[in-house]
């Protein structure tokens, strides 16, 4: 006699091929289309959000820190003239990156690194 997960498997599967052979063919199209999506969908790039620090090359303890998803595109408008914040103490150069999948996450990072303590931490730490 087989285990008893064994024939429990092997019944739900019938099951399932009845219910499918039962099913309008106009079901079973959205089915498979719908599981298509989710395969896809399974093997896409997570978002991140990255955290940065800059510095400057002109005024070495002059450190800028930001969050955004696309790091390499935005570092490139710090040294370009697009950015007034900074467009002073360029040309910046990265020194630090972490990346989160949660934005919120991310947000108190940033929040914290902005504070008197996490300037401290950049500038013993990093």
């Amino acid at each position: 006699m087989p285990p008893v997960f064994a024939r429990v498997v092997e019944e739900s599967e019938d099951c399932r091929a009845v219910a499918l052979a039962k099913a309008d063919p106009v079901d079973l199209r959205t089915r498979t289309s719908r599981a298509t999506t989710r395969q896809a969908n399974a093997f896409t790039m997570p978002k991140f959000f990255h955290i940065y620090i800059l510095q400057s090359e002109l005024e070495p303890l002059r450190f800028y820190t930001g969050l955004i998803d696309d790091l390499p595109k935005r570092l490139k408008n710090h040294n370009s003239d697009r950015l007034l914040q900074t467009s002073k103490w360029k040309p910046w150069h990265l020194k630090t990156s972490v990346a989160f999948s949660n934005r919120g996450r991310a947000v108190e990072f940033e929040r914290y690194l902005k504070s008197a303590s996490g300037r401290a931490f950049v500038k013993t730490r990093l």
